[in-house]
């Protein structure tokens, strides 16, 4: 809710940085035993890494792209599920891995610019 947003937040920044190292944290830990499955596997440690690294990667996409299109729920799943594909397909077409960094970039500046408007909006509304 955006009560919960405008309390927990004092900048945008600081707002995504906090829930981004959450969900890592949170997705790190979840598949820790997958990972340490990899590592001791066939895959070998450098599997595991870049396993690991991929799968962090899109985690914090998806957490990105949450707040770009933040409060509109339709424009955040479409968009999620864009994300997801165009990630899911990295070794099928060169040009997706700049796609995918391009988007990045783009979701990272409008996920703070969208909670800067939201926190600006609704800030005065609820602290007051």
């Amino acid at each position: 809710p955006i009560t919960m947003l405008v309390l927990a937040a004092s900048s945008p920044r600081q707002f995504l940085r906090r829930r981004l190292l959450l969900g890592l944290g949170i997705a790190a830990l979840t598949a820790a035993p997958f990972f340490w499955l990899l590592a001791i596997g066939s895959a070998g440690v450098g599997g595991m890494v870049a396993v690991a690294v991929f799968w962090l990667g899109l985690v914090g996409l998806i957490i990105l792209t949450k707040y770009a299109f933040y409060p509109n729920g339709l424009h955040i799943r479409i968009t999620q599920a864009l994300v997801v594909g165009v990630a899911l397909t990295l070794a099928g077409q060169p040009v997706y891995p700049v796609l995918l960094l391009v988007a990045a970039g783009g979701l990272i500046w409008q996920s703070q610019r969208r909670l800067r408007a939201v926190l600006s909006d609704d800030g005065s509304k609820v602290k007051s």
